[in-house]
């Protein structure tokens, strides 16, 4: 057995750990989606857009993304406060974070392989 054939398998476990991943993380989502169902309404429409214009992109602060986790973590742990407006913006925040966060590992580790071990492949026939 020659290294290359053992890459390809590291290379395509990474992959389906990828497709888990993406999985979980839509699990993850519509758990948090349904303990937010019971919760109280998600206000006006108005306040939603206004939310979701003002909430900042991929380029936030230190200050930004540990406010963030702090407000992740007390989500995540039921409070009598929690509203489920609460939820479905901990929901959108998981998604921001693995939009980014999934696709460019992905394309690292492509980038990883294919640069290493896609100029060793040797064609037999």
């Amino acid at each position: 057995m020659n290294i290359s054939s053992q890459a390809i398998d590291v290379f395509m476990n990474l992959c389906t750990g990828f497709v888990f991943l993406s999985l979980l993380e839509f699990g993850v989502v519509n758990k948090v989606l349904s303990r937010g169902e019971g919760q109280g309404e998600a206000g006006t429409k108005e306040e939603e857009e206004k939310e979701d214009e003002s909430s900042p992109g991929p380029g936030k602060t230190e200050s930004n993304n540990r406010e963030d986790w702090q407000e992740v973590r007390s989500i995540l742990r039921p409070s009598k406060g929690s509203s489920r407006r609460d939820y479905h913006r901990v929901a959108r925040w998981i998604d921001r974070v693995s939009g980014v966060v999934f696709p460019a590992s992905f394309v690292a580790l492509n980038a990883f392989y294919w640069i290493v071990f896609g100029s060793n492949s040797k064609v037999s026939c």
